[in-house]
């Protein structure tokens, strides 16, 4: 059975992973498919322009805005220094090739702000908690693209039905996911609304949930 990931990072953040894991996997929230070489296999691109004013706007109020390709991750020098402080790496913004980009990444914004961008019709952020100096931090895309879009690219490619998926998740991102799926889990850890919406509540990351979820599903409980 193929197993795949399905996630708001970028390639190279999962590559080890990706690589050993399965023929394609889902990146930048949905937004790209992508071989387990990194190799794009479907994308949905945002507005260059759209991005243009997002990240001024971003940056005018103080914000920290990361620019991703499907493989990579661009930023000011406050996000450079950040995401080194972190052991994440994210290049300079002036060697970003082009706009034309699938993903995107924002926070440490004052809910004032927050509200302006999620009136956008122009692109989908999904806003989730995390520890930023503002609470929260969101992923933006094209709009219409999530997790659930691109599971169902990864299911078209390998010939599976939606119906046939398993999901295991737990932040905001994975609500698209599991609403497209035959079988969502969610995590011991997961937020409230995630546990809600899963069939069942595995264990936690500390107790293996992910490795437990598989067993149960695929190993018969082995």
């Amino acid at each position: 059975m193929p197993f795949g990931l399905v996630t708001g990072r970028q390639y190279d953040f999962v590559a080890p992973y990706a690589r050993a894991w399965g023929p394609a996997h889902v990146v930048c929230n949905g937004a790209c498919l992508v071989d387990a070489a990194g190799n794009v296999l479907e994308q949905a691109l945002i507005d260059p322009d759209v991005l243009h004013d997002i990240y001024a706007f971003v940056k005018s109020v103080g914000g920290t805005m990361v620019l991703k390709t499907h493989s990579q991750a661009f930023g000011d020098a406050v996000a450079t220094r950040d995401a080194q402080a972190r052991g994440v790496r994210i290049f300079p913004i002036e060697s970003l090739p082009d706009w034309r980009l699938p993903a995107f990444y924002v926070a440490d914004l004052a809910e004032a702000h927050w509200q302006t961008l999620l009136a956008r019709a122009d692109v989908l952020l999904c806003r989730q908690k995390y520890r930023t100096r503002s609470g929260t931090f969101a992923d933006g895309t094209a709009p219409g693209i999530s997790k659930a879009s691109g599971v169902r690219w990864w299911c078209a490619h390998l010939a599976i039905q939606t119906e046939a998926v398993v999901a295991i998740g737990d932040g905001e991102n994975d609500l698209p996911l599991f609403e497209a799926v035959g079988l969502p889990l969610a995590m011991g850890n997961a937020v409230p609304a995630l546990k809600a919406a899963a069939q069942q509540v595995v264990p936690d990351v500390d107790r293996d949930g992910v490795a437990w979820a598989i067993a149960q599903v695929w190993g018969n409980g082995q």
